[in-house]
């Protein structure tokens, strides 16, 4: 068995591979942000805060710039004061 440096074939499977991968893991981690801003909303709406803010976080890890995240902590903030 010998190496072929110059075959595409592997090296363009390797490519997609790893394309479909990072697919499916964007994916996922669309489906965990959306689980866990649900979560929150749920808390947040039995006054439940801790359990809110910690949901929220979990959230805000995924999607560190969720402009709707970061209004709902806020929120959470005052309501606590």
């Amino acid at each position: 068995m010998s190496v072929k440096d110059n075959e595409s074939y592997p090296k363009d499977q390797l490519d997609e591979i790893s394309r479909l991968i990072e697919e499916r893991l964007a994916g996922r981690s669309g489906q965990l942000f959306e689980q866990n801003f649900e979560k929150a909303e749920t808390a947040f709406s039995e006054k439940n805060y801790n359990v809110a803010r910690f949901w929220y976080k979990k959230a805000l890890e995924l999607r560190p710039d969720d402009a709707n995240v970061k209004k709902r902590l806020d929120e959470l903030e005052k309501a606590v004061r």
